[in-house]
């Protein structure tokens, strides 16, 4: 069970624009061997991910922690033809104890932090090599120093986003739910952002992997 961000799907045409766009700004970046980009689809696109849901089935095989997965419908193919699948997702976890929780979501947050930073940094030497190889000439050093800028702000944007949810882990300034489960009390971890429709609820787990659901407020109330 592979956590949400690996189903997520393209809800509105600006988002549409986005993703393509950061995707032509990737290979781009691939394209001249910048290792911030390697980096980040590898370490923080998989190997991450993989470990978090490993780690989140050793703590159910323990009995400190009950997974919540989601079902959505996937598409994919079967022999060429494209069928609609259910797949289950991590989306959220319950815990037995609200310092299990704390200590786990602030494990959660703060490795994505760590490589978030680490992939800024390797992309801020991209940045000075491109700078280098750039010599303010007209065609593809200008092209590899624009996708390094880019790959730098993106890496950059998304280090503070997981800082702040690192920050509330620390500080327990989410919004804690409980729900009984054969008489025993689970805790599950939640964050509050506003949007058009009103203040809406997200799981913590499932907002470290969409730090598009922004965090505007977290106050508990």
């Amino acid at each position: 069970m592979l956590p949400f961000q690996f189903y997520s799907l393209i809800t509105s045409f600006r988002q549409f624009v986005r993703v393509v766009a950061l995707c032509l700004v990737v290979v781009i970046s691939l394209m001249f061997g910048m290792k911030a980009v390697f980096f980040g689809l590898f370490c923080i696109g998989m190997l991450h991910p993989v470990w978090l849901s490993m780690r989140m089935q050793d703590l159910v095989n323990a009995g400190q922690a009950i997974s919540d997965p989601a079902i959505i419908k996937q598409l994919v193919y079967v022999q060429g033809i494209p069928v609609r699948e259910n797949r289950s997702t991590l989306h959220n976890a319950f815990f037995t104890s609200p310092d299990t929780m704390q200590k786990e979501l602030s494990r959660f947050s703060s490795t994505r932090f760590a490589l978030y930073i680490a992939a800024f940094f390797w992309s801020l030497y991209d940045l000075g090599h491109a700078l280098q190889s750039w010599n303010h000439q007209i065609g593809l050093p200008a092209l590899a120093w624009v996708a390094a800028l880019v790959m730098a702000i993106f890496f950059g944007k998304r280090a503070i986003t997981y800082f702040a949810y690192w920050q509330i882990a620390l500080r327990q300034s989410w919004h804690r739910t409980t729900i009984q489960v054969n008489g025993e009390t689970l805790h599950a971890a939640y964050t509050r952002y506003r949007d058009k429709t009103g203040v809406c609820y997200v799981p913590f787990l499932c907002g470290v992997f969409t730090p598009e659901v922004a965090i505007h407020d977290t106050r508990p109330d």
